[in-house]
């Protein structure tokens, strides 16, 4: 209460704090302190299973930046070319320094994104889901990318609005698509075959499953 300076109780003083638990010494049971090493530690921001790398998918998005290209371009000139090895250097150096900053950049926006859906996930489990499985949140959304139905449906469910009669209808045909769809082979989107043929316009080549 004598400090001028309201960051000195924070960074010097509240490690030392002394918790006391009025209602565990009334009760005569054991003083709990999981909270007080709870908001001490840094327990609450961790995240298990917080990816470590980036996807290959996002890796490969990354090297065809169209930045990244024209400066690897511009090296393959200089050293093909009557260019020294100052400048070559200086060149290399700068395409290592933009590669390494998209990466970054990309990284943490993917974690952001990670985190993000393992929360809505959480929310959509109604706490539920199981903390030592960061496999699971994965898994769930990539299914919803296969199966656009599923998330509808489970968005449904979760809802509690009154339906339309189009959003009614919607689901209806939802659950028809599941309960008829072939899942000996798994499409994304826009992707099954036309006819067994390939959808793009330009190949209609026949697909083999």
């Amino acid at each position: 209460m004598n400090q001028t300076d309201p960051r000195v109780y924070g960074r010097s003083y509240i490690a030392n704090v002394s918790s006391v638990d009025g209602q565990a010494a009334f009760l005569d049971e054991p003083a709990t302190t999981r909270h007080i090493e709870y908001l001490q530690g840094v327990s609450r921001f961790q995240e298990k299973g917080l990816p470590s790398k980036l996807p290959a998918e996002i890796e490969y998005s990354i090297s065809q930046n169209a930045e990244l290209l024209k400066l690897e371009s511009e090296v393959r000139i200089l050293i093909k070319g009557s260019a020294g090895k100052t400048e070559v250097s200086a060149a290399k150096s700068k395409l290592r320094l933009r590669r390494k900053q998209l990466r970054d950049e990309a990284f943490c926006q993917y974690r952001e994104e990670w985190v993000r859906k393992r929360r809505d996930w959480k929310i959509l489990s109604r706490g539920k889901e199981r903390t030592n499985d960061p496999i699971r949140t994965e898994v769930v959304q990539d299914l919803f990318k296969l199966m656009p139905e599923r998330a509808h449906l489970a968005e449904m469910i979760l809802s509690e609005k009154t339906l339309s009669m189009k959003e009614k209808l919607r689901a209806v045909e939802d659950l028809l698509s599941l309960c008829t769809r072939d899942l000996g082979v798994m499409y994304r989107p826009k992707e099954e075959p036309v006819n067994g043929e390939c959808p793009i316009e330009s190949c209609r080549l026949p697909m083999e499953t």
